[in-house]
């Protein structure tokens, strides 16, 4: 089963105005169950690449792991805290994980782009 204690990785990219995938921008999030202990928290860490670069998994994680790992967003980099809407458990489902990484998704193009 999926244990949210390590950190995931969730990308998001960009597709042209023809419904192919771009090659540049994109967000990466890298997420964890709070460290606190709340079971209906995540921290995630977000990363966005500039629509003029090339996206790069390997870059937008590095970036995204580091902002986790920071902790909370008080000020400046950081990581995010956001309520889940089912509590996280070490037997998660796979539908239940698909909902959280919808929400994240969701969550990442609000944060990122303003929408």
């Amino acid at each position: 089963m999926i244990k949210l204690s390590d950190v995931n990785f969730l990308h998001v990219r960009n597709y042209t105005d023809e419904g192919e995938l771009a090659s540049t921008g994109g967000l990466t999030v890298a997420f964890v169950q709070a460290l606190d202990g709340a079971k209906d928290t995540l921290w995630a860490g977000l990363s966005k690449c500039s629509d003029r670069d090339p996206f790069s998994k390997r870059i937008g994680r590095l970036i995204s792991e580091g902002r986790l790992h920071c902790g909370p967003k008080e000020s400046g980099c950081g990581a995010y805290v956001i309520k889940v809407p089912m509590p996280l458990n070490d037997k998660i489902s796979p539908k239940d994980l698909r909902i959280i990484r919808t929400q994240l998704t969701d969550w990442a193009i609000k944060e990122a782009y303003g929408c």
